[in-house]
């Protein structure tokens, strides 16, 4: 990435995360309260797809062509984390237009699961402003089951898609974990032993809010 991109992204502040760590929550508390704009990269990833040009992103233009079972059950989840990161790496570029095409008048929060860090680390100026909530295996698995899922009713095998989705979920968080640390960049673990509230000011001093 050019010198001149991470110019014109120091508006952005950087939230990512594993699943089932707060980061949307968290945002839009922060939005709220600080005046700024929030950009969930999840709520694009549909968009994303079609966007996608195949010699560009493959997995993004591979992905429709799956269908249920081939994506969920036949792949072991080593294969499950192993595409999910291609498949964000290959969407960071298109959350780039997104957020360039935004109004740069006040600051941006992006947030979401796909926002990793060897993705981010090109396009900022400083580490501050990037910033990943990590949630245990232990609770992102609770957490799992609280929300529910809508992928495995719609498999073959609802419960061993629903064991799959939550082993890939933790093996990428192991991932991020060791590619944060890797990067001297900053992490939050996520284990329910401190309130939304408390996490939330933890984010908005972090990224010099408070």
């Amino acid at each position: 990435m050019s010198d001149s991109l991470s110019l014109a992204l120091t508006h952005i502040l950087w939230l990512g995360g594993s699943v089932c760590s707060g980061k949307t929550t968290i945002s839009e508390a922060l939005a709220a309260k600080h005046g700024l704009r929030v950009y969930h990269c999840d709520r694009h990833e549909a968009e994303h797809v079609a966007r996608g040009r195949p010699n560009r992103h493959p997995t993004l233009a591979a992905s429709p062509a799956l269908d249920i079972d081939e994506a969920w059950l036949l792949p072991s989840p080593e294969r499950l984390a192993a595409t999910s990161g291609q498949f964000h790496r290959e969407r960071f570029e298109l959350i780039i237009e997104d957020l360039l095409a935004m109004p740069s008048d006040r600051p941006i929060l992006a947030e979401g699961y796909g926002l990793l860090p060897e993705c981010v680390v090109p396009v900022i100026a400083e580490t501050r402003r990037a910033l990943w909530l990590i949630s245990r295996p232990d609770f992102l698995t609770a957490m799992r089951d609280k929300r529910g899922m809508t992928i495995p009713a719609l498999t073959s095998d609802p419960a061993r898609a629903h064991s799959q989705i939550i082993a890939r979920d933790i093996l990428m968080a192991a991932a991020l974990r060791q590619s944060v640390t890797s990067r001297g960049l900053t992490f939050f673990d996520v284990d329910g032993s401190v309130s939304l509230a408390e996490m939330t000011a933890l984010v908005a001093r972090h990224f010099g809010l408070a």
